[in-house]
């Protein structure tokens, strides 16, 4: 179901749909990781000694869960 779909069920907007199907997504990936590799990619992130791609296959994840833990709470941009 699309977000203009739940927009037009619920009578709102398709831009307030995305806006907190968004916050939604963001909270509910930081309860996926744990503390520790949180705190792996936070590192390696920063010190920059590791690429995405590498930190996710140490950890065994998928690369577009790294790469959406750095964009939404270590870049918050």
């Amino acid at each position: 179901m699309t977000n203009l779909e739940i927009g037009n069920i619920l009578g709102r907007s398709e831009t307030f749909v995305s806006k907190h199907a968004r916050k939604y997504r963001k909270s509910k990936l930081c309860d996926r990781l744990t503390e520790e590799q949180k705190q792996f990619i936070y590192l390696h992130h920063n010190l920059k000694d590791m690429t995405q791609k590498d930190i996710a296959k140490r950890l065994g994840l998928t690369y577009n869960s790294v790469m959406h833990y750095i964009r939404a709470y270590i870049n918050k941009g």
